[in-house]
């Protein structure tokens, strides 16, 4: 029985039928049958964290400078904001942020869902201002 074969998430090319400029896999889930690869990874340092169940923020920092920003915008202490004061927030892999969507633009339903990472290249094309806020769950 041989490795099963994986798709990349950005672009659809697989194991057999790499990219046209050549690539590689970024994440693999062979479980899954899903990958990133090096063409679909995002160009900027950038990264995505969840807060907790609930909140996700972005920044080009770590889980501790994340949390930290948080804690000031918010007012929260550390055990409101993740749960347990000894957790940090987790950063999210290269398969979750293809897989994770925005099915709001927190106004109105969108026509068809976006991937988080869609919006977070937006936004740092855009020049938005990091860290900060990223995504929610309304509740």
């Amino acid at each position: 029985m041989g490795i099963a074969i994986a798709e990349c998430l950005g672009c659809g090319c697989t194991d057999t039928h790499a990219c046209a400029t050549g690539c590689w896999w970024k994440e693999v889930d062979r479980g899954q049958r899903l990958g990133v690869c090096s063409e679909c990874n995002p160009p900027h340092q950038v990264r995505v964290f969840a807060i907790n169940d609930c909140e996700w923020w972005a920044g080009a920092c770590t889980p501790e400078e994340i949390l930290a920003a948080y804690i000031k915008e918010t007012g929260c202490t550390h055990e409101e904001a993740t749960g347990d004061a000894s957790e940090l927030p987790e950063e999210l892999t290269l398969l979750q942020l293809h897989q994770l969507e925005f099915k709001s633009d927190g106004n109105k339903l969108l026509d068809s869902p976006k991937p988080f990472i869609i919006e977070l290249n937006r936004l740092v094309q855009e020049g938005a201002t990091f860290p900060r806020s990223f995504a929610c769950i309304d509740q």
